[in-house]
């Protein structure tokens, strides 16, 4: 009985807390005027009496539970009252609570999108067990400015066998792009992309197979049993994830390898150290003599012993090479490096995401000073509402709690629908994974989101409450008079102050979006030398099924020879790599007779074509002539430079002149325009082509021609043809040059984008918040106004002052945000081409965008300012 008393009394204290109050009070005190009474009439005088009850009463310290316990159920209604007080107060002004979402939503949005972009990519640990222990190894070439050129397979296992500051190290062929794998036996042949990898590696990195095992020792050494490990994607797209693959054979290039294991779905090697490449096969890094003739091709990877140093490695890693450099006095050896693993695979993203991360923060800045304006108008129109209330009893501390729930309301309204924004920010990132960068195709809204949201949501209701809890420290009396008075001039001040703010900030936004824009905009007008129109590129890999030399001239002769059959197809030609797709090969260069000292020579990036290439891709025959039928093996050997090359040789005319080639003499011929290869913001350098028949060895090849008809409509036949010559030889995944420009544009134009949408959203902030200002500064001036329109101002000079005003806040805007937008420049200096930090169009255009904006967001205000009621405006009083 006493337990269901005890539970219908909170109950009713939780549903009518003042009644609670009430009847608790009244309760105890009529238990105690009758313990009282008894002991009164004992004979004990009313003191005594009062204590004696006081000490017999068990049921009055319950009863003081019970209060205490109703007493801590008030705050609930009192919480229910101020959430249903503050949504009626916001209903009743939507433009004002739209306003402040948006700028919440904008702000919280961004933030936490690119903050989530940031912590994937830069900040959380490699995916690795053991990250902080793994080093990048690698060779640069000083003289050339090369950060980074591989390493040699005999530096490999010299490491793997005497390096002491390793306790494992693994490889990679970085050139897998050139690698051979053919699938057939199963239905069509396929063109698949495969990695030559260490046996250690995948141990190193943590990887463990989804199906079957990885790679054991001794399966990478020459005269091994071919072995395979399949992606999943592989698995599950041509094998049906079949798990009887396992154990089994499958055909490629002509050899049978044995499956013995799949991969994971998410195996982050893939994203985090060859981003941007789907990989279909994984197969042992053979180590035999043939690949130390490969040169400088491979990645390396080690982990550090426990207690190593970085710098130890780095010493041991040059004594090491010291030492091979004495052991093979011909090998031309660079100097070798090392650096941690998770500096080298964040190093291209860390820049363009510390420069969206500086854009962020100006927008929240601006976002908050646009809710402190905002805000700060609200709570001087409603203080004879707050006075009012006060002098009916309510506290400081009372109404304080009041805006601060409404705040909170709008808080967590902004900071739901920013989960939006957020995922539009990330999933713009995401989406360009053929980019480039570590880890970019694993993002996704994780922990790491909703903890950046909430924080943000957190210091934006702090934000929201604090500033009219500032105007809030005043007495009823005080506020009452100050309403239009001291309060309004001191919020119009502050909100003159922030204003400024908002318009620098903007400033060096939009100056930032500008000088971007136009970057991309000289990006685009530069002449990449060749002609990406119509143009389609496939890859055919014969593999060794042809002897090099005549063999594999032969058989691509009738492949080209078939395709310029197909209907549809107006040239075709061969090259090794087409332009920004595939980097060249690095070859040494010489004048015949003369001896340079070692690493003096230049390198050249070098290309195998066919006859017609040039005319195929447009790249202008600017001297000399183009390659012919009868550049073959048993032919003198012939080359084609560049300009850049040809400025290089110190003969005025250097077609005809003899040049060193890789060791071999060749003979120019010809001289063609400069081409884009690398990247069209960057620059040629010196380049030459080789006739595909007369070089041994390279049998992968790029199938270019061009063609009006759609790739989808046109690659069966293309696929025909191959297959009329040779009917297991599979053809790679059409590729047209138009995409393969845009793919190497993505990362400037993802950047420019990203920018602008900072730059469009500040700009949008501040035009609200400068249309907030002047509204408000209009709707507190109604009385002067309505006077000087009584005294005889024409309507246009009221007008007039409104915008010059507003030009006045503008221009101080502009004077604060200089010295930020000058910093802003300084920081994209790396991002643009072709235009200066200090651009004057660009900083003129901007300015006029800003005043424009300005003098826009006021006109609307003037025009109410110049149509006020003189007798109106004074009756509102």
């Amino acid at each position: 009985m006493a337990l269901l008393r005890r539970f219908l009394l909170r109950l009713y204290s939780f549903l009518h807390p003042g009644r609670a109050d009430r009847e608790l009070t009244r309760e105890l005190t009529s238990h105690l005027a009758l313990l009282e009474d008894a002991f009164g009439r004992q004979g004990l005088r009313p003191e005594e009496a009062r204590l004696a009850a006081r000490r017999a009463s068990g049921g009055v310290e319950q009863i003081k539970e019970l209060h205490r316990d109703a007493r801590s159920f008030v705050w609930l209604d009192d919480v229910s009252r101020d959430v249903a007080h503050g949504v009626r107060t916001l209903t009743r002004a939507p433009s004002f609570t739209i306003i402040a979402i948006l700028t919440l939503v904008l702000s919280i949005g961004a933030a936490s999108g690119v903050l989530t972009v940031l912590d994937s990519i830069v900040l959380d640990p490699l995916p690795f067990p053991d990250a902080g222990r793994l080093v990048w190894i690698e060779n640069a070439n000083r003289n050339n400015s090369d950060t980074d050129l591989g390493s040699r397979m005999s530096q490999f296992t010299d490491w793997q066998q005497h390096a002491q500051t390793f306790d494992a190290v693994g490889a990679w062929n970085r050139a897998f792009f050139f690698s051979t794998f053919n699938l057939t036996g199963m239905g069509e042949p396929e063109r698949l992309t495969g990695i030559q990898v260490s046996q250690s590696l995948f141990p190193m990195l943590g990887a463990t197979a989804a199906a079957g095992r990885l790679f054991r020792e001794g399966e990478d050494r020459p005269g091994a049993v071919p072995v395979v490990v399949l992606s999943h994607g592989l698995w599950q797209r041509r094998l049906a994830g079949s798990p009887d693959i396992i154990g089994s054979s499958l055909t490629i290039n002509d050899r049978s390898f044995i499956v013995v294991g799949v991969l994971p779905p998410d195996v982050f090697f893939l994203s985090t150290l060859v981003p941007g490449t789907p990989v279909d096969v994984f197969v042992p890094l053979e180590q035999n003599a043939r690949a130390e003739q490969l040169g400088y091709y491979l990645s390396v990877v080690g982990r550090l012993r426990d207690g190593a140093s970085i710098d130890e490695a780095r010493a041991e890693l040059a004594a090491r090479q010291a030492a091979l450099a004495a052991e093979r006095p011909s090998v031309r050896f660079f100097e070798p490096g090392a650096e941690p693993l998770h500096v080298h695979v964040t190093r291209a993203a860390r820049a363009p995401l510390l420069l969206l991360v500086a854009g962020v923060g100006c927008l929240i800045v601006i976002g908050w000073a646009n809710l402190t304006n905002l805000l700060l108008a609200r709570t001087v129109a409603r203080t004879k509402e707050l006075a009012t209330r006060a002098a009916l009893g309510a506290t400081r501390g009372r109404l304080f709690r009041q805006v601060l729930t409404e705040g909170a309301l709008l808080a967590a309204l902004g900071g739901a629908l920013s989960v939006g924004v957020s995922a539009a920010v990330v999933n713009a990132a995401s989406a360009a994974d053929a980019l480039p960068v570590a880890r970019l195709a694993n993002l996704h809204l994780d922990a790491t989101a909703f903890w950046s949201t909430l924080t943000l949501i957190v210091a934006a209701t702090t934000l929201i409450g604090m500033v009219p809890g500032l105007l809030l420290r005043r007495s009823a009396p005080t506020l009452l008079r100050s309403h239009g008075g001291t309060a309004a001039r001191g919020s119009r001040r502050i909100q003159g102050a922030l204003v400024c703010a908002q318009v620098g900030l903007a400033l060096a936004l939009v100056l930032s979006a500008g000088l971007l824009t136009r970057s991309f905009w000289n990006v685009l007008q530069v002449d990449a030398g060749f002609r990406p129109t119509n143009v389609v590129a496939v890859r055919v890999d014969p593999g060794v099924r042809y002897a090099p030399g005549g063999a594999v001239t032969r058989f691509f002769d009738q492949v080209l020879e078939h395709i310029a059959a197909v209907p549809g197809v107006h040239s075709v030609a061969l090259t090794s790599g087409v332009p920004l797709d595939r980097p060249g090969m690095g070859w040494d260069l010489g004048i015949p007779g003369r001896l340079q000292p070692t690493g003096a020579n230049p390198t050249a990036s070098t290309r195998l074509v066919s006859p017609g290439y040039f005319h195929t891709l447009g790249i202008p025959l600017l001297q000399g002539r183009d390659f012919h039928a009868s550049d073959d093996s048993n032919a003198p050997q012939v080359v084609i430079v560049n300009q850049s090359l040809a400025r290089l040789l110190e003969s005025r005319d250097p077609l005809g002149s003899r040049l060193l080639a890789g060791g071999d003499e060749v003979g120019i011929v010809g001289i063609v325009a400069d081409v884009k290869h690398k990247g069209i913001d960057q620059e040629s350098g010196p380049e030459m082509y080789l006739p595909f028949a007369q070089v041994r060895g390279f049998n992968a090849l790029d199938v270019v021609f061009t063609t009006a008809l759609a790739p989808a409509s046109i690659i069966p036949s293309i696929r025909r043809a191959v297959w009329q010559v040779d009917p297991r030889q599979a053809v790679g995944q059409p590729v047209l040059l138009e995409e393969v420009v845009k793919r190497s544009l993505l990362s400037r134009r993802l950047l420019v984008w990203l920018v602008g949408v900072f730059a469009s959203a500040a700009l949008a902030v501040t035009v609200i918040g400068i249309y907030g200002v002047v509204s408000y500064s209009v709707a507190t001036r109604t009385q002067e106004i309505g006077i000087r329109i009584a005294l005889g101002a024409a309507p246009d000079s009221i007008r007039r002052g409104v915008l010059r005003d507003t030009l006045k806040l503008t221009a101080a805007g502009i004077v604060v945000g200089s010295p930020l937008a000058a910093g802003a420049g300084g920081l994209l200096r790396s991002f643009l081409f072709g235009v200066d930090t200090y651009d004057t169009q660009t900083v003129a255009a901007v300015g006029i965008v800003i005043v424009a904006t300005a003098l826009l967001a006021a006109y609307g205000p003037s025009r109410r300012a110049a149509s006020v009621d003189p007798m109106a405006a004074l009756r509102c009083e």
